[in-house]
């Protein structure tokens, strides 16, 4: 358990170190307000930080900018995702492998970015 609990806070650590404020929040450009804490969003992002080892999270934080950007992109560009996200458990199987996948995907950009 003591393994998880640490994996966890890593995986908040990370987040907060590249979100900020914005962390698990369903955020696009011009947004006045800070919407709710997405419950999908937090599990996809989570996840995905932590199967990343320590030397890529790392980097993810570096890119910062470039992770928020394309995850606002993720948003306002791809349907299916905004859909996976905005019906969380309600969405299905298939979706809930889509909104992983394109997380992963966004990550995987950001980190292979010369």
């Amino acid at each position: 358990m003591k393994e998880y609990e640490q994996r966890f806070y890593r995986a908040m650590e990370v987040a907060y170190r590249v979100f900020g404020d914005r962390a698990f929040r369903k955020c696009t450009r011009g947004m006045a307000h800070r919407p709710p804490i997405s419950k999908t969003l937090f599990d996809t992002i989570s996840v995905n930080i932590d199967g990343l080892t320590r030397e890529q999270q790392e980097v993810l934080v570096q890119r910062s900018s470039k992770v928020n950007e394309k995850l606002e992109s993720l948003f306002e560009k791809d349907k299916d995702f905004d859909t996976a996200i905005a019906q969380g458990a309600a969405s299905g199987v298939k979706r809930l492998h889509y909104r992983f996948e394109a997380v992963r995907r966004m990550f995987e950009e950001v980190l292979n970015a010369d």
